[in-house]
């Protein structure tokens, strides 16, 4: 065991992880996973004999719950289960641990099993089989650094306790028996699948390794002396509170987003239409203004209309068109039917350029309110072909 301050200080390191602090806050199911993995790992964590009735009862309701709301949640379930396996081995109550652990594993296979047609639906909607742009070093390695954060601090921590070392052993005995700990190998175990099988490195998905880094935080931290624990506690607690600007800036720039979409949409004539090239720009438009649902859609393109291929593009448009399918307020708009409008106007993505898409020719563009374009039929203009809009000229307000 470690002493609370050593706890408290890894939980805040944890807990103030930006991609923790925006899990908690969004309407996600990250929360949820985090919550019921970690009540997992307490109750098998309690003792090394065999479960009780009730407590084999809910880790098996834990693991459905868990296993059921993302499919990557079956890594982290599977580390975790190895590692009881593994360390079953030397109890007294080997053999009924061990078969308890194995139907914890078959349960959760068989959940995870269960959401495989939900799975291939969803495969069979998309045209790619993920938005996730493929793996390079760079972002691998930005993946790995971005997740580790606090470990740059613990790793000063480490020296410090190198320094320090008076023992034989560099982290407490009890660290040996957390369950926790191989949560650790989440970042690596997506890392090697973004390289082998699926894109995958996307940092809310590497959420397990944070918590599983806690005792890995406490047992260093339980090595250095007292004063040094307490200046370390006044550096994490600066650290959660930048961490916490920086992720309330970002829900304010998202906010202020929607506000200027908001604001964009009712600026135009009530005849005239918008179409928008994020779903996270329409989506929540719809939802708050029911009125406009008539007149702002989502741009519905086919891939020879992406000048640059763009996988995140297709799945929006692709997860668009099922929203449209089921949402009868939600509508989409074919860019071959601008060519019948006289005029528009065009959302695009935030900061990006207006020449993702090929728009339909012989349209004078202008800017409007900063974010959006305006596109009003040239009257000798020639309707019916498509080509990409150059940035510098819809900028100037040219003629195509």
């Amino acid at each position: 065991r470690v002493s609370f301050l050593s706890a408290a200080i890894a939980m805040l390191l944890v807990s103030g992880h930006p991609v923790v602090i925006h899990q908690c806050f969004e309407a996600r199911f990250y929360a949820m996973w985090m919550a019921c993995l970690v009540w997992l790992v307490w109750i098998l964590d309690r003792s090394d004999r065999r479960l009780s009735r009730c407590e084999f009862i809910g880790i098996l309701i834990l693991c459905v719950l868990v296993c059921t709301c993302h499919y990557f949640v079956i890594i982290s379930v599977l580390l975790v289960t190895t590692f009881q396996i593994h360390k079953a081995r030397g109890t007294r109550n080997r053999d009924g641990r061990m078969r308890q652990l194995l139907v914890l594993v078959a349960v959760s296979l068989a959940s995870v099993g269960l959401c495989l047609p939900l799975l291939m639906g969803q495969r069979e909607a998309l045209s790619c089989a993920t938005w996730v742009s493929a793996p390079t070093v760079d972002t691998s390695i930005a993946f790995l650094q971005s997740l580790l954060l606090p470990s740059v601090l613990m790793g000063l921590v480490f020296l410090a306790v190198l320094s320090n070392l008076k023992t034989d052993r560099l982290f407490p005995a009890s660290l040996d028996a957390t369950g926790l700990v191989p949560l650790c190998l989440m970042p690596v175990a997506l890392l090697v699948m973004s390289w082998t099988l699926q894109p995958a490195m996307v940092l809310r998905y590497g959420i397990a390794g944070a918590f599983g880094l806690a005792p890995v935080y406490s047992g260093l931290i339980s090595r250095i002396s007292p004063i040094l624990r307490n200046v370390l506690l006044l550096t994490v607690i600066g650290w959660c509170v930048m961490s916490s600007k920086h992720c309330t800036e970002q829900w304010t720039a998202a906010e202020r987003r929607h506000i200027a979409v908001e604001r964009f949409a009712d600026e135009q004539p009530p005849d005239r239409l918008i179409v928008m090239e994020d779903r996270i720009d329409w989506m929540p438009l719809i939802h708050r203004r029911p009125d406009l649902s008539g007149r702002c859609r989502l741009i519905d393109f086919d891939e020879s209309q992406l000048p640059v291929p763009s996988c995140l593009r297709i799945v929006q448009r692709d997860v668009g068109r099922q929203v449209a399918r089921w949402y009868p307020g939600m509508q989409l708009q074919p860019i071959a039917q601008l060519n019948e409008e006289d005029e528009f106007a065009m959302l695009p993505y935030p900061g990006g350029a207006a020449d993702d898409i090929r728009y339909p020719k012989g349209f004078e563009t202008h800017t409007s309110d900063g974010i959006g374009w305006l596109f009003r039929r040239f009257s000798s203009a020639r309707a019916g072909d498509s080509v990409p809009m150059n940035r510098a000229a819809i900028e100037s307000g040219k003629l195509f």
